[in-house]
């Protein structure tokens, strides 16, 4: 049976800001065939604790709310043909530019998700039942953060990208280990 893989990477190869404030992953399809129905969840915890933040769903970007009509279809499944990839925004930073309040007394960083108020449905995705909300976690400064974008499709196996994230120095450090955290810039 022909079956899509999917994979998981940065969207330039390293972990960078659209617009200077959403951070991105490419999720692509090199599978031998269309990846049908897929949906994404974010997960985050401090790197030394296994008690994770689960469920929140973030959107495909070309469901982008400021650009999508229909604001009800901004967590609609996206289908992803063989050979190609959809990216996905993660989150958003609190600020463009700087992430984060210039401000010595800063302890927490804001990251900013687009989620599902409530879930419904299998265990396997989750299906808009009410208005969109903005959901804002707190991170807090010089802790380090694993943090988790899992893929699901209807007929591929689950896909996930596991990194590691800290707010110091008023910036966001993302990497694929916490010994690679690189200070987040925009994109190409």
């Amino acid at each position: 049976m022909r079956k899509p893989r999917l994979r998981i990477v940065f969207e330039h190869g390293k972990p960078c800001l659209f617009l200077d404030r959403v951070f991105r992953v490419k999720v692509v399809n090199k599978g031998r065939s269309v990846a049908a129905n897929c949906v994404a969840k974010f997960s985050f915890t401090e790197a030394n604790r296994e008690d994770w933040r689960e469920g929140e769903v973030p959107h495909w970007s070309r469901n982008f709310p400021e650009i999508l009509r229909d604001v009800s279809k901004i967590y609609s499944p996206l289908s992803i043909a063989k050979g190609d990839y959809e990216l996905l925004d993660v989150f958003y930073l609190s600020k463009p530019g700087y992430p984060f309040v210039q401000n010595e007394q800063v302890k927490n960083a804001v990251l900013h998700l687009y989620s599902y108020p409530s879930y419904q449905g299998s265990s396997r995705y989750s299906k808009v039942n009410s208005v969109t909300k903005l959901a804002r976690y707190r991170i807090k400064k010089g802790v380090l953060y694993r943090g988790k974008v899992t893929v699901y499709c209807d007929n591929a196996d689950p896909a996930t990208l596991m990194f590691f994230f800290k707010f110091e120095n008023d910036k966001l450090h993302v990497g694929l280990s916490e010994d690679e955290l690189i200070e987040l810039h925009q994109c190409p």
